[in-house]
């Protein structure tokens, strides 16, 4: 087959999916991993997408996030209830991860379980953890001044020495590939923590539903979808 011909099937497979293995690709095109591995090294440089740990996900025209003391005081009611119900999941003894960002930063005042350990990538989550006299971990890497969260390679290689009972990711949108984030990069994290843990929610109000944004971090049957319209969070 010719490259451009490839190429092109390449292009139109990874648009369709977003988040790719490069084994499937390599079934799907019909021809050896290590071609398709050479063909996205080009697609690297392109700008189209971006290589991840055996797959590659699309790089898409990131929607602007919005400065986290601007949603830190908005929707306090939902998010102190969402945060309610999600702080009842923590078990005592439970090695947790709480995502960066507003709505995990509301569930903090809720937890009840005891001789826990939280890991973090939120500067205000592991500022509040402390105050509640909660043992925190806090990742590596590079610190995004929007949203106050450690994103990149350095947290990631971090997440993926741990294994956690339980994690708590905050997501910009729902639809139906799944859950979504603006910016590549904390999504990443997001994937790569959902990946290391037994069990994920993730907490969002409900005018997240049918929103879609750049990059889809979770299927929908990944984590159980706490908002402020759940009576209870079922297992």
């Amino acid at each position: 087959m010719q490259k451009s011909k490839r190429m092109s099937l390449l292009k139109t497979y990874i648009k369709e999916h977003k988040d790719v293995k490069i084994k499937e690709l390599s079934e799907q095109i019909d021809v050896s991993e290590s071609t398709i591995r050479r063909d996205i090294k080009d697609l690297v440089k392109e700008g189209f997408v971006r290589e991840y740990y055996g797959s590659v996900v699309l790089l898409e025209k990131n929607q602007t996030d919005t400065w986290i003391d601007e949603r830190l005081n908005s929707k306090v009611e939902e998010k102190s209830y969402i945060g309610q119900l999600a702080a009842e999941q923590i078990d005592d003894d439970d090695f947790v991860f709480i995502d960066a960002g507003t709505t995990t930063f509301h569930m903090i005042k809720s937890i009840k379980a005891k001789n826990i350990t939280v890991v973090t990538n939120g500067i205000n989550v592991a500022s509040e953890l402390v105050k509640y006299g909660i043992d925190t971990r806090m990742l590596a890497g590079k610190l995004k001044a929007t949203t106050m969260a450690i994103v990149g390679e350095e947290a990631i290689l971090q997440l993926m020495q741990y294994h956690f009972d339980v994690c708590f990711i905050g997501a910009n949108g729902l639809n139906k590939d799944g859950y979504n984030t603006p910016d590549l990069k904390e999504g990443l994290v997001k994937k790569t923590v959902i990946h290391q843990s037994s069990k994920t929610y993730i907490l969002a109000d409900s005018s997240k539903e049918s929103v879609g944004s750049a990059f889809t971090f979770a299927k929908l049957e990944e984590g159980k979808w706490i908002n402020e319209l759940s009576k209870e969070v079922m297992e």
